[in-house]
């Protein structure tokens, strides 16, 4: 062999070792800095909303109520699940019309932020309560003529969510007109409620996430759609989004540096080079797109925690999977059961997981708390 070829071979093969250094360092092994897991299955029936740094899951339970006429009807039975003890409680709440509490959110500390339904689950008391355990702590009312829906809360017990009136339910981020006027608002003990609709002399918004120094994320609607802001220290910031036209985007999550995870309410988008349009906005850095690839498009960014891992759902040859991303690479979640429809929910700073599976075709789901063993 000539010198010359023997070159060009030795280049051509450190080039292909390099590309594919490349794309291996784009999707990382699992094993990579997941050195295992261990996954806690709950009973059938249920379905695990939050996770905090301790592993204390919000959990719905699905019992059959004897007392309603149609046989699919149901109760949500909310409970508090200790993975270190496996033992749950059951949330309490004297209210012969709304008896049943809906948690919504868990802080580090255990504290809980909820509402509560009436016996079938389907009108909600527009209440706020800040529950321990299964012990109430503190119960913030309404106005007269307003329901308060609370959403997230910090460490500090601060609740962000949105008033609205009493005529209609629900919630719509598909554009247009919608059935009521959302007032985001940010509460806590020391400050009462701050009106931040009125701050964003906004027609309509709703704060979605609260981080621990007080700083609330979420949207406010305009004529061509929802589109995301920040407020801190009575201070609001417009966040920009350039993705399209379309201009419904969703706050997703925010982590205690600030970071906030956003993604528009569409599916493909070529902003992104695939699938939908995902990104993370700071003070300091402006908005930083998350981009799939060829080989895998986002469908859907579930969290963000402090060590900037997002948690994303993708899928791959028409598959669904899961992923955590920070910095451009991807590492893969286990399929824990692969022959089952798996729904990954929120990833904690330490590591905790909570999700659930599908198990059959008639709404049938078992929820899990997964550890990640580093």
């Amino acid at each position: 062999m000539s010198k010359i070829k023997k070159y060009k071979s030795l280049f051509i093969i450190f080039a292909f070792l390099l590309v594919g250094g490349i794309i291996f360092s784009q999707y990382q092994n699992l094993h990579d800095w997941i050195q295992g897991y261990k996954v806690i299955w709950l009973s059938p029936s249920t379905r695990t909303i939050a996770v905090n740094d301790h592993g204390q899951a919000l959990v719905f339970a699905r019992k059959q109520n004897n007392l309603a006429s149609s046989p699919f009807a149901y109760w949500q039975d909310s409970r508090l699940f200790n993975p270190h003890t496996q033992h749950s409680l059951s949330f309490e709440y004297d209210d012969k019309d709304y008896p049943n509490v809906l948690p919504l959110s868990i802080n580090s500390k255990g504290f809980i932020v909820a509402t509560t339904t009436n016996q079938l689950g389907l009108m909600e008391s527009g209440k706020v309560l800040i529950m321990k355990g299964n012990a109430l702590h503190e119960e913030v009312q309404p106005l007269s003529n307003e329901l308060l829906q609370p959403v997230d809360i910090n460490d500090s017990n601060a609740v962000v969510g949105y008033r609205f009136n009493k005529i209609g339910m629900g919630s719509s981020l598909s554009g247009g007109s919608t059935t009521k006027d959302y007032k985001a608002f940010y509460w806590s003990k020391t400050e009462g409620f701050v009106d931040l609709n009125e701050k964003l002399l906004a027609k309509q918004s709703q704060a979605k996430v609260v981080n621990n120094s007080g700083a609330v994320a979420g949207m406010f609607y305009r004529t061509n759609g929802w589109e995301p802001f920040y407020y801190k220290h009575n201070k609001i910031i417009y966040i920009p989004w350039k993705a399209s036209l379309f201009r419904n985007v969703e706050v997703v999550d925010i982590n205690n540096s600030g970071k906030v995870l956003l993604q528009e309410v569409v599916l493909v988008h070529p902003a992104t080079g695939s699938g939908k349009a995902v990104a993370i906005w700071s003070k300091s850095s402006g908005i930083k797109f998350i981009k799939g690839s060829e080989s895998f498009r986002i469908i859907d960014a579930k969290s963000i925690n402090d060590l900037d891992q997002v948690l994303l759902e993708i899928e791959v040859d028409k598959k669904q999977k899961y992923m955590i991303y920070k910095n451009s690479v991807y590492t893969p979640l286990p399929d824990i059961r692969p022959k089952q429809n798996i729904q990954y929910q929120n990833l904690t700073n330490n590591g905790w997981l909570t999700g659930f599976v599908k198990l059959d075709d008639v709404e049938e789901y078992q929820g899990f708390v997964m550890k990640l063993i580093r």
